[in-house]
């Protein structure tokens, strides 16, 4: 479980292709250390590959961390992944998707009191530039995100973009 601590050190000190090796590298140990651990980890991996542009890969981590956050009942770690899925709509260019995803993620969270990692804060970032450099209109986006999901909603949808 180092691995992932140590792979968040490489990430900032700008060695980010070491960071996801890193990253990848404490998933198994993390599965056979519990649910949480492994929701955590597999977090980490698609945050990493999210902010490298990596769609294809974050998808699929993301979604299998969402699934067992969802399935676990960890709301915090939930709401870090609906970031991550964010951030992966943004790179796909799904900008709409990103807004609802960012929307919706931050409205629970705020009642949460916020508390995600720094990868998934990373990712809510970088999603959050791409939704502000949109030109269009996000309102319904926006909106629907906000005031019309319930978490399990929001997870529903989340899952349903990254699958």
């Amino acid at each position: 479980l180092a691995a992932r601590s140590f792979s968040i050190v490489l990430h900032q000190a700008g060695q980010l292709e070491r960071a996801r090796q890193m990253a990848r590298s404490a998933i198994e140990p993390a599965r056979q250390a519990g649910p949480i651990a492994h929701s955590t980890a597999l977090c980490s991996v698609a945050a990493f590959d999210a902010l490298a542009g990596d769609t294809d890969t974050a998808r699929t981590a993301a979604a299998e961390a969402l699934r067992i956050a969802r399935d676990e009942g960890i709301t915090a770690q939930a709401i870090g992944d609906v970031f991550v899925a964010a951030a992966v709509a943004a790179h796909r260019n799904d900008i709409e998707t990103a807004a609802v995803l960012l929307a919706g993620a931050a409205h629970h969270a705020d009642r949460l009191g916020g508390s995600h990692s720094a990868l998934a804060r990373a990712c809510r970032v970088e999603a959050q530039v791409a939704v502000d450099a949109f030109g269009g209109d996000l309102t319904a986006a926006h909106r629907q995100g906000a005031a019309a999901m319930t978490l399990d909603d929001l997870i529903t949808y989340a899952l349903d973009t990254l699958t």
